[in-house]
């Protein structure tokens, strides 16, 4: 709620202390989670050293990297004059990436997998850092521009569609004894806590980067540049945990 607040504003100080209250919120959830008996996530999931602590931190960026779909349709309409529909259409085509991703890659095992795991947040942020190039230019509005968008959207899906069955899978396999059924029903907790946090970051980054102050074209050509751009960091800092806390136990 505090962050969302923080995000319907322009005013920068707003925006800092709806984060703020919103982080301290979250520091007290996790004292309380160690001190109480019946936890809403399993044991070790906020150490991000532990096996389902550093999954879930993946998992966690990941989501909140595709929070970016929300504005695709506004963009097009705004900026290249696209129907409401033709420019809602886009969005599915990260849902595609995703699922067929998913499908294709679910089977990688041993040294494959390590290599999945990888290449999943590279294609995202490259993804993403495309379509702050692409979008507020008018090259998309040409049959090329708007290929290399498609594909642009494709990537983002794919890039956590590729390892999503594998992450799912260690979340279940790397939860403490007892704690088996509550990880299961965690996987949801995380991934809707993360696209919550990823959405109203959005508002704050448009907010902040100019979509209703010049707002139009400007506003919306700032918006999209720096939305993506600043979105793609998310899928970074997946990747450097993979290494550096996943890699090493597979």
């Amino acid at each position: 709620m505090f962050v969302s607040i923080g995000s319907i504003t322009t005013s920068l100080l707003i925006n800092i202390c709806g984060i703020s209250i919103a982080i301290l919120l979250i520091l007290l959830l996790i004292r309380l989670e160690k001190k109480s008996v019946s936890r809403i996530l399993p044991r070790g999931s906020y150490l991000v050293s532990s096996d389902i602590g550093s999954t879930f931190a993946v998992m966690t960026f990941l989501a909140f990297a595709t929070a970016v779909e929300i504005f695709v349709p506004y963009f097009f309409q705004e900026i290249h004059n696209y129907s409401p529909l033709k420019a809602g259409y886009l969005t599915i085509i990260m849902a595609l990436g995703w699922t067929s991703s998913s499908l294709l890659f679910s089977r990688a095992t041993d040294g494959k997998l390590k290599k999945v795991l990888q290449v999943g947040p590279i294609i995202m942020s490259l993804g993403l850092v495309s379509l702050s190039i692409l979008i507020p230019s008018n090259f998309s509005s040409t049959p090329l521009g708007l290929t290399l968008t498609c594909i642009s959207l494709a990537f983002i899906g794919a890039g956590i569609g590729i390892g999503w069955p594998h992450l799912l899978a260690r979340v279940l396999s790397s939860a403490e004894k007892g704690d088996e059924d509550q990880a299961s029903s965690s996987i949801t907790t995380v991934q809707l806590i993360a696209t919550a946090f990823g959405s109203t970051f959005t508002g704050i980054v448009t907010n902040l980067a100019g979509i209703n102050d010049p707002g139009g074209v400007l506003g919306a050509q700032s918006a999209a540049f720096w939305l993506f751009i600043c979105f793609s960091i998310a899928p970074v800092f997946s990747l450097l945990i993979i290494r550096k806390y996943i890699i090493k136990r597979l």
